[in-house]
């Protein structure tokens, strides 16, 4: 890729001349096609594999709160793959959009959506576990209650991404120029500003900040638990907890590192576009490699699940020699059940096994 400043009052071909395309330096765009293929064969085996095993173990192990959380972020991961990175793929090969600023916008506004519901999902499933852990088992989310909180987020990512889409045509045009096209305006209105500050605040760094100090918080209170918590829950529960907070914890930070590049982007077109202008090229390396980072996390967050997670693992291994539940699960299941009697046994069915 040369260093050629791209004149921005040119079509969007000219834009695709000025640092290079698949067809005029294929070298480095076909690393990146191998790059998104393997990460979409990654999602959609890995979150059809979840789903798979939440679906057709629904009324055993699996038909808890956070399994539930769990198939709703794998639902999200099949979306993204299926939609958004296709179309990143296109516009990143060939320097340009290559559709109709119809499909631009729903491609904008559904990935930016996506992104919010999975980052408040993940908050979901800490608030639930610290609940859980707090309270050593007493007080815990039902499925109904998950399921209303899964779709109110649901409502809310859309609502926050749509109706500022529909409303007002400053956030369509930037959210034109971050997902779509590289027509950088030479600065923007303090519409645009907010607009962006919000995103980033509001759904992704407080979000973290709560996260990440209530997984803190967590593990301390695992550590700290007393001699009448352990007879009460039984030590298998509490290593349990220990796990799930663990595995939770490993894909609340994956998520923060693969899509703070694509959130820096944001900040930097928001706040900094004569920057981006002075070097386009390197923004551009840079834009790509953010996407790239970004939309791996869907392939990410299942093979982090069924590589950590002995149930979800056991629970694989098992979909693919065709059974339905494993019998180690039967067994442990009915092991915890005689070890703990009736009241541990009713608080363990709280405690989502990992």
């Amino acid at each position: 890729m040369n260093s050629v400043r791209p004149n921005f009052s040119n079509q969007s071909w000219t834009e695709a001349q000025a640092c290079g395309n698949i067809f005029q330096n294929p070298t480095p765009f076909i690393f990146l096609i191998l790059a998104y293929f393997a990460f979409f064969i990654m999602s959609i085996v890995g979150n059809m594999t979840v789903i798979g095993i939440i679906i057709r173990n629904n009324r055993n192990k699996f038909r808890t709160p956070v399994h539930y959380m769990i198939f709703n972020l794998a639902l999200i991961h099949l979306f993204i793959s299926c939609f958004s990175s296709p179309l990143a793929l296109a516009r990143d090969i060939l320097g340009y959009w290559f559709a109709n600023m119809t499909l631009c916008t729903i491609y904008g506004s559904l990935t930016n959506a996506f992104a919010i519901i999975e980052m408040l999902t993940m908050g979901l499933m800490t608030v639930e576990r610290y609940r859980a852990v707090a309270s050593h088992g007493k007080h815990v989310f039902t499925v109904p209650q998950v399921l209303i909180a899964i779709a109110i987020i649901w409502l809310l990512g859309l609502l926050t991404v749509v109706i500022p889409t529909i409303a007002s045509n400053s956030v369509r045009a930037t959210q034109t120029i971050v997902y779509c096209t590289y027509h950088f305006k030479p600065s923007y209105n303090i519409n645009d500003l907010i607009y962006t500050a919000t995103i980033v605040i509001f759904f992704y760094m407080i979000p973290f900040i709560i996260i990440l100090a209530l997984y803190t918080s967590l593990g301390y209170k695992l550590r700290r638990y007393n001699a009448e918590a352990r007879q009460r829950l039984g030590e298998a529960a509490i290593r349990n907890n220990s796990k799930v907070a663990e595995i939770l914890w490993i894909l609340t930070v994956s998520f923060f590192l693969c899509w703070l590049p694509i959130f820096i982007c944001a900040i930097l077109i928001a706040f900094s576009v004569r920057g981006i202008i002075d070097h386009f090229c390197s923004f551009r390396i840079f834009f790509i490699i953010a996407h790239v980072l970004g939309f791996s996390y869907a392939g990410v967050n299942p093979v982090v699940l069924i590589t950590l997670s002995d149930v979800y693992k056991s629970a694989a291994w098992q979909c693919c020699r065709h059974k339905v539940l494993p019998a180690a699960l039967k067994r442990n299941n009915t092991q915890q059940s005689l070890h703990s009697g009736g009241r541990t046994e009713e608080l363990q069915s709280n405690i989502s096994e990992m």
